[in-house]
């Protein structure tokens, strides 16, 4: 049978995911994801160069898979305070179902460097992208500081890592109300009405 690279690196990102949550990532080995993916120990270095450019990969597909889950969530013909809840309910669900894959991807893929750091930040603008959909909703948040979005996504990173860290899992659901308050607050008044706004801020 001839190789299919894109399977076999998907069955690598995924592994990689699963063997890295449950051992951490300093004693996952090249070779123990080739296994759990079924494949021979050459098909990993066939694909990935060592085990931190795996781990780069399978981020890439966490906050991307993360990212699809918000957006799916949110009606941009609610009200905004609407949306921000589904959105966080999502994010929050989504992070619950793969618990032990968000904490190795928000507390231990950042020791890898730069390159896992500069995965952090675009997540962070993603996120922030989707906030600024607020602006549209409300006179007051029109004149917010460009960074404010940027800022609130990072702070609500931070409220769920910060649980990660305590390996409570049993408080993330409770999160969410603290979530609505921090993303809320700088557009008071957003949540008054309906429909869509007219120029949706681009993500």
């Amino acid at each position: 049978m001839p190789r299919d690279p894109q399977r076999e690196r998907e069955l690598l990102v995924d592994a990689f995911t699963k063997v890295a949550a449950e051992r951490g990532y300093a004693k996952t080995t090249a070779g123990e994801v080739a296994a759990a993916a079924g494949l021979p120990r050459s098909a990993f270095y066939a694909e990935f160069s060592d085990k931190r450019q795996c781990l780069l990969a399978a981020y890439d597909r966490f906050f991307a898979s993360l990212i699809e889950e918000i957006e799916a969530s949110m009606d941009l013909t609610a009200a905004w305070a609407e949306q921000v809840g589904t959105g966080a309910a999502a994010a929050l669900s989504f992070v619950i179902e793969r618990v032990d894959a968000a904490r190795l991807f928000a507390v231990e893929a950042l020791a890898v460097g730069p390159p896992a750091v500069d995965r952090y930040q675009a997540a962070i603008q993603r996120i922030a992208g989707l906030l600024r959909y607020g602006r549209a909703y409300s006179a007051q948040a029109a004149a917010l500081p460009p960074l404010t979005e940027p800022v609130l996504a990072a702070g609500a990173v931070s409220l769920v890592t910060s649980v990660l860290l305590a390996e409570d899992q049993a408080a993330l659901p409770r999160l969410e109300s603290q979530l609505l308050e921090v993303l809320l607050l700088p557009y008071a008044g957003a949540g008054e009405g309906a429909g869509s706004p007219s120029e949706p801020a681009p993500l």
